[in-house]
Order: C-alpha cells, then structure tokens, then sequence
C-alpha cells in the first residue's frame, strides 16, 4: 500500500468528528512534580531525529493548558544543529510571581504576559536562521529577540515537558497539557501532530506519518476508555451488592448492617438494621428497585428494607442451600419482576429460566432447552425481551463433563417464552466469562458488557453481527478467588458507567471493588491506531489496513470535518473525496443508488460501485436531470439542457451530444433497477421507482415534511452523509449547492428551536449544521447549552473554545460572546 493511502488513513482517523467537533478532549498531559523524577512526561518530535529545515525560517505553534500542581520549568526546548538552546520556561519572582520567559543560551528574556491556568491558550515560536532572530506569541504577547544565536541553523530537535536528550536533560519541568503541535516552514505546514489517536507511546503526524515519542504518556484521550477505580472494601462472609442508579451502592452479607457507597459525593457509612427477614440464601441476591430488595430463588421469596422503619419487610429467612451461583438476573419493568437465567449449584450447571413477581402468584420456572445450561451469562431486558449473551457450561449440565465457554445471543420473548438465538461466535482470542447484567444502549442499539478479559475489560456488540469489540483498557480487577460475581451498572443521568466485583475466599473473607468510567464509552479503534512506521509500506503485512478503511467510512460527517481542517490550514474553500458512509436506520444506499451527499457516488443493483463509468459530462447530465426530476419539478427542456451543458457548440452539434450522452446513460441504467430517463411532454426527467435510491430526492421531500421526529431523524441521517456533491466543481452547480446549504442550515436552525426534539437528535442536527456553516452560532449555542446541562462540562468548554479558535482564524477578530453568556438561559 502506497504512503500516501496509509497517510490518508491515518488523516481521516485522527480529524474524527468526534474529536474536532469537541466532542471529545485529547493531548498529552506533561506529569511532573509531585511526581518522581523518574515518572516525568516527555515528548520528542520527529522520533528523536533532527527536523531539517534547511536553514528556512519555520513556525512552531501548539495549544497549551497550564495545570496547577508545577507552574515552574521547562515548557519545551529546541535545540539546533550548532548546539545551540532555545527554551520556553515559567520561572518566578522575588514577590512569588510566576512568568513566562524565553532562554537563548544563557541569555534570559522576560514575557510580559499572565499565566492563563486551566483553559486552552495559543502559543507559538518563529525562528529565523538567516537572520537569528526569534519571536515568541504567546497567548497574544509578543516577544522578539534579534540575533538570538540560531543564526546559520539548518536541522532542529524538539522536545516538550521533560527532555531526555543527553546533555541536554532538565531538571524542573512545568506541568502543562499540548496538543495540536504544528510545524510550517514559509508558511506551508509541514508537519502537525494534534496528540489524539497514538499507537501506545508514540503519535503519528498528519502530514508525513513522523513519530513523536513520549515518555510516560498520560494521553488525555485515554479518559474516555479508562476505569477510575473508586472503593475498595472487605468482609468477612460475601456479600449481596444493590445499586441504586442515583449512584449509591448497598452491600450487605447477612442482613444485619448494610454498608453504603455513594459513588457521586466519594462517602461511605455503615446502617445497623433494626430486623426482619434477609430472604438471600447466598451472595447477590439483592437488587435495587424503589428500595433494596433481597430474594430467594430456590424459596420464591423476597423481602424489601424499609428506610424510615429500619427492618427488613416481607419475606422470610432462608432454609435450603441455594443452587444459583453466578446466574444472570435483572428486573423486567413492564412484567413488574425479577428474571433470572442460569447458573451454577450442587455440582450443576442450569438453564432455568425464572420469573419472580412481587405477589409471586404468577411465578414462572422453566428450562429453556434451546440453551445449553451454564453460568457466568450476561442478560439484559430491552421491552419484554430478555437478552442473553455468553457463558460456561455443557449440553449435559453435569460439572465433571468439560465445561465450554459460550459466546452466543439469544432472544427471549417474556411473555410467549419463545427462544430466537441471533448469533454465535465460534473462536475467540481469549476466553472470558461475564458479569452478569449488561447494558442496553437505545441510541446505538447495542450491548455493554464486563468481561473477564485482561482482568475486566468492556465489551461492547449488537443484535445484528456475530462478533464484539473492546471498547475500554482493563479495569486491573483482582479475579483470584473461589468464588466471584461481578455486575455492570449505569447512572440515572446516563454520564457514569460502574463495574463492581466481588471477590471471595474458600474461609468466606471478601473484597468488593468498584469503578467507574464515562459514559457513552469510546471505540477503542477511534482512540489508538497502530499506523505502519515509516519505511515499512508492503501492503501484504499489513491486511488490517483495508478493515481500517472500512471502519473509517462508517462514520457520519468525516468529509465535513476534513473540508473545514482543510479551511482552518488554507484559508480557502477546500473539497474532499471521503465517502460519507453513515449509520443506516431508514435509508441503505449499498446498492441500486445514485447518492450526492459526500461525494457523486453510483452503485449498481448488485452493489457494485459503478461511478467510474460516469465522465464528467455524463456526470454533469446525470445530475442536472436529477435535481429536474424531484416532486416540485416537471423536468428540464432540450434547449436549457444543451445550454447548459453544451452552450459552446451549435445547435446540431449540442443536439448530437444530448442524444449520444443520455444514450449512454440509458446504458448504465440497464445495470440498475428503477431508474429511467424519461421524455414527456418535451421535458426530461429521471423516472424513479421504489427499487431506486437517490438521497438528493429523499431529502427534497423531506424539506417540507419534518414536523415530527420520525422525519426529523430521516433528514439528519441523510444529511449526516456529507455535503452536497463537494468534488464537483461546475459553475451551474454552484447556485444549487449554495441554495440547498442555506435551505439545509436554515431548516436545521429551526428545529433547535424547538421543545419537542431530543436533545440526543439537537447535538446531531448541530454537528450537521457545522458541516454547512462551521461558524453557525446557533448551533454552537445549542451544543454547549445541551452538554452543560447534561454534566459535560468539560465537552461543552472545548467545543466552544474550538469554535472561538476557528471564528478568529476565518473572520479575524475574536467571538464576543462568552462562554458563560452562551449558556444562560
């Protein structure tokens, strides 16, 4: 595979929507004092090799966040090839004031500039070798420093935070946070390395595929696929665990007290109960729903804890050993009952299915012999479906018979009982088991779930596919112990995710742990990238790259993303060729579609992509006749046809072109279904039947008919694709393009507007609308004020800082409005 293709790759990936359009913070933070010296961050571009710039001025520019805990050192050292250093610093006054400040050698030159804490702020550097002059920007104050010893440098090494070059280590780093490092040289940008997607401990740039090593990298988008272990406690039997989604954990071993973790405030305290009947006959066997309710399996009894009483209620206490080890259970809402599937007891495996309601007059117990018996199942119920994923055991149930794992979905209808499985895995890389309940995800329709693999990892899979992908690091969960149990919960504001184990002894000594991560979890493919070192382009080692191409067209709004990196680096209107693939939900444009979102794009009835076969004049027709053949059209003439297309030829000549390219034509509808070139009443217009897909006619009729949210999802699915035919450079098409952007960004607006559309759908009829107009302040106000409110704040921030940086660049002048102003009510 070419260098170039593996570039392209790796441009795409790393200018993400998700990450340009704020979605998500990224950089590397500089860890230094408190720390060890031995565990300071460093980042050494160009992979430790000098940056040759052949004796040419060059600007260095990056964003920088200023942390509290070491406001004092080295911020970055350049050093060239006679020598000579250059370095950023902060130091400090005698009155305990912290600056910053430029050394060239042993020379000193003060910044008259404030330390901006905890927000993003720009900095840059220009060195002039042929001069020797240097400035320094930052945050807007200017430094400059004539005959500064760089004078006749031709080649440059640069390392950030903590410099590991021999003789040229210092000892006091500041501690700070960068990303977006970027290098022009006469103004042209030669490499940028934006410190998001990174292979381990390196990261590659966008322009040259050119390495930057960290050392201790603390990579800021890790966060969003990083567990934060949060309590640790232990006990002397093992307990049952209930967790209320407020964010509160209950852990009781025998009834008598209830210990209680609440994740939101970090607190923990111990209630002594007061009495009443702990129904459990064994460890977690207890839930949350109202209050903490323990349950019985074997015995069909449950009892609840009354908080204002102090006691147990209902139920009563256990007299049978339980025979339910490690099943999967959760609480049906719609049926008003606890189900629980499987599990483990007397030396055998179970695929009972049960069903405990409150009154239990209506209890339900059966075998559900489509599925093999096991343990260590995940389940969840969506409707009154129950969802059940994996496990451990045998056709026969019987222990002393070789146990398999299970990797397999099945659908449970709860009211009929009917078994449906959807899918199997048949080899897996490790084995793993499961914790028992898992997470539905409505937006994405889709599955999370804890898994054993690399001591608790999260997995994530749909109904649809045989097959799962990781999508957070491991949890670091201790898994040695006789008996263990572990869970997956999500908090009622949908921002935390919480994974607990219980880990137990032979002796009954136990520990339980809990974490956290945020909510929604980030595919782990979008975050690191393992891109082929530099020097190493034979495609046949590399087959993953082609599966990485797939994977990057499946993101909606790429292509919208690019052209505006491209404006941001250009400063001029930019098109891309990205496919703009997007999530199907209403509309499959895979075959038998001609699409203009995201680039002209014909496949045939086969789903063979034939937009090879249309030149640029069958292009140009094809889609004149389109745009003329919508309902609020009746075709276009064979005069405005030759004018347009053929204005340069006479009249018999243009007639000839018209006839031989709608010939053409003709002939490449023959390999589709559903699309006819039509004459009637002298206009000409492209029939269209139900079998054809064209998402320029879908979303034409949907213009007018967006009132209700059903429309609404339809028109941001099709406009998610990408802008309007961005390749197609033609003057007549001009006007079409601009008026359907405004009409696009003018509809969009509208519907921010209104009370009645989720704000899940608002943050993508934003995002669609900065695919239009990347300086839309509606839309800006909007996403901020949506993801203020939800929690994220620090998401909200960046995409306003973002904005603030790109409206500067375009317009010159900085965004009025701030920060808090657009967030009020």
């Amino acid at each position: 595979m070419s260098r170039k293709l593996i570039v392209l790759i790796t441009l795409i990936l790393e200018l993400s929507p998700l990450i340009y359009a704020g979605e998500y913070d990224y950089g590397l933070k500089i860890k230094t004092y408190p720390s060890p010296g031995s565990e300071f961050t460093g980042l050494i571009l160009e992979g430790n090799k000098e940056l040759d710039t052949k004796g040419e001025p060059f600007e260095m520019s990056f964003q920088l966040y200023n942390r509290n805990e070491n406001v004092f050192g080295t911020l970055f050292r350049i050093i060239t090839d006679k020598g000579d250093n250059i370095d950023l610093m902060y130091s400090v006054s005698e009155e305990d004031m912290h600056y910053p400040m430029l050394v060239t050698g042993e020379y000193v030159h003060d910044i008259d500039a404030p330390i901006v804490m905890n927000e993003w702020i720009s900095v840059s550097i220009i060195l002039n070798p042929k001069t020797g002059g240097i400035e320094v920007n930052y945050n807007g104050s200017i430094l400059q420093v004539m005959d500064a010893g760089t004078k006749g440098a031709r080649s440059f090494r640069i390392a950030f935070g903590h410099c590991p070059i021999q003789g040229y280590v210092l000892d006091d780093v500041a501690s700070i946070n960068i990303r977006d490092i970027v290098i022009s040289v006469r103004g042209k940008v030669i490499r940028h390395w934006d410190l998001s997607i990174h292979d381990n401990d390196i990261c590659f740039d966008n322009i040259k595929n050119s390495p930057a090593k960290a050392i201790n990298p603390v990579w800021i988008v890790d966060q969003y696929i990083s567990w934060n272990k949060l309590y640790t406690c232990s006990f002397t039997s093992s307990p049952s665990v209930a967790f209320d989604p407020r964010g509160i954990f209950y852990m009781s071993c025998d009834g008598k007290t209830i210990n209680t973790y609440n994740a939101v405030t970090n607190t923990a305290k111990t209630i002594a109960t007061k009495g009443g009947a702990f129904t459990a006959n064994a460890p977690n066997q207890m839930f949350f729903h109202g209050s903490i309710i323990s349950y019985n399996l074997n015995e069909h009894t449950h009892s609840h804890y009354d908080f204002e009483s102090g006691k147990w209620l209902g139920g009563s206490e256990p007299t049978i050993d339980h025979d339910y080890y490690n099943n999967a259970s959760c609480f049906w809402e719609n049926g008003g009952a606890l189900v629980s599937f499987g599990g483990y007891g007397h030396y055998r495996y179970n695929n009972k299915l049960l069903i405990q309601y409150q009154d239990h007059e209506k209890d339900f117990t059966a075998k559900i012999e489509d599925i093999t018996p096991r343990y260590g199942s995940a389940v969840a119920i969506v409707g009154d479906t129950l969802y059940v994923f994996g496990g451990r055991g045998n056709l026969s149930g019987k222990q002393e018979l070789s146990p398999k794992y299970y990797y397999d979905l099945y659908a449970i209808n709860l009211n009929t009982k009917e078994v449906k499985k959807l899918w199997s895995i048949d080899k897996v890389d490790q084995e793993y088991v499961l914790g028992e309940q898992m997470i539905y995800d409505e937006s994405e329709d889709c599955f999370y779930a804890i898994s054993t693999i690399q001591n608790g990892t999260l997995i994530k899979f749909n109904k649809a596919d045989a097959a799962y992908e990781e999508v957070s690091l491991p949890v670091g969960f201790n898994f040695g112990g006789q008996y263990l149990t572990y869970s997956l919960f999500r908090n009622e504001d949908q921002t935390k995710l919480y994974a607990i184990l219980i880990r137990s002894q032979v002796n009954g000594e136990s520990t339980v742990q809990i974490a956290d991560m945020n909510w929604p979890p980030v595919t782990m493919q979008l975050l690191h990238l393992s891109v082929i070192p530099p020097g190493k382009d034979n495609e046949s080692n590399h087959p993953w790259i082609w599966v990485l191409a797939l994977f990057i067209v499946g993101f909606g709004g790429i292509g919208g993303t690019i052209l505006y990196y491209e404006r941001r680096l250009k400063g001029k209107k930019a098109e891309t060729s990205v496919d703009f693939s997007h999530e199907t939900h209403y509309y499959d444009f895979s075959k038998n579609s001609i699409c203009f979102f995201g680039g002209f794009n014909v496949k045939d009835r086969n789903g063979n992509d034939i937009t090879a076969q249309f030149t640029p004049n069958l292009k140009a027709l094809t889609i004149l006749l389109l745009l003329h053949s919508s309902e609020d059209s009746a075709g276009i003439s064979s005069g405005k046809l030759n004018r347009t297309l053929w204005s340069y030829k006479p009249e018999d000549a243009a007639n000839n072109n018209r006839n031989v390219y709608i010939s053409k034509l003709r002939s490449i509808f023959a390999s589709m279904d559903g699309f006819t070139i039509v004459n009637k009443n002298k206009l000409w217009e492209i029939a269209m039947t139900e079998e054809a897909k064209c998402d320029w006619i879908y979303a034409k009729s949907l213009f007018n008919a967006h009132e209700n949210e059903e429309n609404i999802s339809r028109m941001v699915e099709l406009l998610l694709r990408g802008a309007m035919l961005p390749n197609t450079e033609i003057d007549w098409l001009d006007t079409y393009k601009g008026d359907f952007s405004n009409l696009t960004t003018d509809m969009l607006c509208k519907l921010l507007e209104r009370d009645d559309v989720p704000n899940a759908l608002k943050i993508k009829v934003a995002n669609t609308i900065f695919m239009h107009d990347f300086l839309n302040e509606v839309a800006l106000k909007a996403k901020c004020q949506i993801l203020y409110k939800e929690g994220k704040t620090g998401l909200a921030k960046t995409t306003y800082y973002n904005f603030c940086k790109e409206y500067k660049s375009a317009i010159g002048i900085d965004f009025e409005t701030d920060f808090k102003k657009l967030i009020a009510e």
